[in-house]
């Protein structure tokens, strides 16, 4: 709502290029015209939603734990594609009160993300019960010395996760670690 009230109260009075990427240091280096913006900050936070609600699809045909776990992502969802609008928002507001606002709006993703990942995982322990609740560290990081196993289910979502108590899951994760920034291109 307020992304569109800015874009139709605001829009016309934005530069026919508008920088839409910007490098570390925080000068810009990517440029869409005007007339190009509308699908830019609309389609952002639409597409991040809609490729968020596709992979709770997929995971429908799946077993039942993994189902429930993902019943469990909406907040992450709605959140998530929260932080993209704000970053949106930021997109159409910048050009006119300054670059400061790009660091609010990251911030505020990254709030958004946080947030949207706690509730997901409070609300995956009270749908999906698992019995190793204690063994998860911020309900990510599987700790747990008694239990043989180097891979487990991860809490939410889906794939497997470390069993950072064992010493062979913390080999495996310098090991892969290491071979993924060896072989970043």
């Amino acid at each position: 709502m307020g992304l569109a009230l800015a874009w139709f109260s605001l829009g016309d009075r934005l530069p026919l290029r508008v920088a839409a990427h910007f490098d570390t240091a925080g000068r810009a280096n990517g440029w869409t015209a005007r007339g190009d913006l509308p699908w830019l900050i609309f389609g952002l936070p639409v597409g991040v939603w809609l490729l968020l609600w596709l992979m709770d699809l997929a995971m429908l045909g799946g077993d039942s734990r993994n189902a429930q776990k993902m019943a469990a992502m909406p907040p992450a969802r709605g959140l998530v594609t929260l932080g993209t609008a704000g970053i949106s928002l930021a997109m159409v507001l910048i050009p006119l009160h300054g670059l400061w606002l790009l660091w609010v709006a990251l911030a505020f993703l990254l709030i958004c993300l946080g947030v949207g990942i706690w509730e997901s995982l409070l609300l995956a322990r009270v749908q999906v019960p698992t019995g190793d609740e204690k063994y998860y560290l911020w309900g990510l990081f599987y700790v747990n010395p008694q239990d043989d196993r180097i891979w487990t289910p991860k809490q939410i979502g889906l794939g497997w996760t470390l069993n950072f108590g064992r010493p062979a899951g913390w080999l495996s994760w310098c090991y892969y670690s290491r071979l993924s920034s060896c072989c970043s291109c």
